[in-house]
């Protein structure tokens, strides 16, 4: 038990708490290890035959004590670790150890709002597998924590209850805040087939009309979705390049869907049939995603060439034909997305040397360029109100310039590189940075209001849908946020990582998300 007293304890939003049980503490010291295993083993020899399974980290040490002891005492307990990510390199395994065909208990040192063993239900449902029973050190006791796993067929067994250390929940609960669990239930997934997920980057985020969702993925493949059903309506092949196929998110704009792919090809295929309309052909690879002026009736979108003089470009395509009007070369590669400000006439983007520039949208003049210390991998926000365009970079930090300038107005940094596009609500800007956390900025000032920890990277940009923001992170969680008391209130797991954009079509309620192997899942708020 480590109290205010002994040495300083925050919570995960930052604010200071007065007691925090850290079991590690205990599991790396031999005799209290060997204590707590006999403790657990005494409930669990009742349970014989069975195997077990922990999340990292602290439930290895719980899970080997026990296993050690359990052997002393001849019986030889099988286990296996769930890792709260899939590992991206080596044998890229989230499951580590092998599964028999014995019940499955769960083993925790805290049982607080189960968190834990959702993420490992959802781990081993890929293999139809169900967790029967959770053994854990310390119940917080919290009833609805233990209804939840009840109703899904797992019962609760806890060797200490909290109050039994002379502590109250009430004075720790900034620690973890109430919330709801599992808010989404799941209408229908579409399996791409051939699933990717090498490359732990934002790709596609689908784009929906009143009907279909249209969906793009690493394996070239692009198709359009009954939205009710899950059912494809009709599909279409591009191509790849050393397994990038289709990182740009679609356009919708009148009849047709656009987007590119990294066989250099821009599309425009017809939202009815999937006949290709027209191509535009002058890229090596296009990762960007284009914006649209139907006043003008122009799309915009950044390119990516081989050539060395000039590594990207943006280019103004005529959305009937795909007739190029006008190219503004860069230095760099232009993966981020361009920002198209009518009222201003202008289109802003930024490139992977960190040059961010404006051009006129008719004409495509250079009426300024500024340069970030790092690359800038995603859309830009304008800020109409304080007149800005502000924008993250790989260099750590959120940029804001004077839209009529360029002159630098503010820069704030997180602690990691940014591929998150910021979110403007409210005088608010809302980043992901992949040092966990999401950020709220003031729009004015760039001063940080608050972060949040997600516990895990974040890649993907935050969204709006009615009064909420969305953001998911690497952990496979998905996390809805009320602006008004800056707090998550509600939570969503699913099996995959999630580097993508979570969106919302208000007209029927429904979510949907892509995860980093290209499936696609739709979900209704419950």
């Amino acid at each position: 038990m480590i109290r205010r007293q002994d040495e300083p304890i925050v919570s995960g939003r930052g604010n200071p708490v007065d007691w925090l049980i850290d079991s590690r503490v205990a599991l790396f010291n031999p005799a209290m290890s060997f204590a707590i295993a006999t403790l657990y083993w005494e409930h669990l020899i009742k349970q014989i035959p069975f195997q077990l399974c922990c999340v990292e980290m602290t439930g290895i040490p719980l899970m080997t004590a026990i296993q050690a002891f359990a052997f002393r005492n001849g019986h030889t307990v099988n286990g296996f670790v769930i890792r709260k990510e899939q590992k991206e390199s080596g044998r890229r395994r989230q499951i580590e150890g092998t599964i028999n065909e014995l019940p499955i208990i769960f083993l925790d040192d805290i049982v607080n709002r189960g968190h834990s063993v959702i993420r490992a239900q959802i781990a081993l449902d890929k293999l139809g597998r169900k967790i029967t029973q959770v053994v854990a050190l310390i119940d917080f006791g919290k009833s609805d924590a233990s209804e939840r796993l009840l109703r899904d067929g797992i019962h609760l067994k806890s060797i200490i209850a909290l109050d039994e250390l002379g502590v109250r929940r009430s004075s720790s609960s900034d620690i973890r805040q109430e919330e709801e669990h599992q808010i989404f239930r799941e209408l229908w997934r579409l399996d791409p087939g051939d699933r990717r997920s090498a490359d732990v980057v934002p790709k596609s985020t689908p784009a929906f009309d009143h009907d279909c969702v249209y969906h793009g993925a690493d394996s070239g493949s692009f198709c359009s979705i009954d939205a009710s059903t899950g059912d494809v309506r009709w599909r279409f092949s591009a191509g790849t390049d050393k397994n990038k196929g289709i990182r740009s998110s679609p356009l919708l704009h009148e009849d047709l869907v656009y987007f590119g792919a990294y066989d250099g090809v821009f599309y425009a295929i017809e939202r009815m049939t999937g006949e290709m309309r027209w191509q535009f052909i002058e890229a090596d690879w296009i990762g960007s995603s284009a914006c649209c002026a139907p006043t003008i009736q122009r799309l915009f979108v950044g390119l990516e060439h081989a050539t060395s003089n000039s590594r990207g470009s943006l280019v103004a395509l005529e959305t009937r034909t795909g007739e190029k009007s006008w190219e503004l070369p860069m230095a760099g590669f232009v993966h981020a997305g361009p920002c198209f400000i009518e009222a201003l006439g202008c289109v802003i983007v930024g490139n992977d040397q960190g040059e961010v520039c404006c051009a006129d949208a008719l004409t495509g003049t250079l009426r300024w360029r500024v340069r970030a210390a790092g690359p800038i991998k995603a859309k830009a926000c304008y800020d109409e109100k304080t007149r800005l365009i502000i924008a993250g970079s790989f260099d750590k930090n959120v940029y804001a310039w004077r839209v009529d300038t360029g002159e630098l107005a503010w820069k704030t940094s997180t602690e990691a590189l940014i591929y998150s596009e910021p979110l403007l609500v409210q005088n608010l800007v809302y980043v992901c940075s992949t040092d966990k956390h999401l950020h709220i900025l003031n729009a004015v000032d760039g001063t940080h209001v608050m972060k949040y920890s997600a516990g895990a990277k974040l890649f993907a940009s935050p969204s709006q849908s009615n009064s909420r923001i969305y953001f998911a992170s690497t952990a496979g969680a998905i996390f809805e946020f009320d602006p008004q008391t800056r707090s998550v209130v509600g939570t969503h797991l699913i099996p995959e990582k999630i580097v993508n954009k979570v969106v919302c079509d208000e007209r029927t309620g429904r979510f949907y998300v892509t995860a980093i192997d290209g499936q696609l899942f739709a979900f209704e708020r419950r």
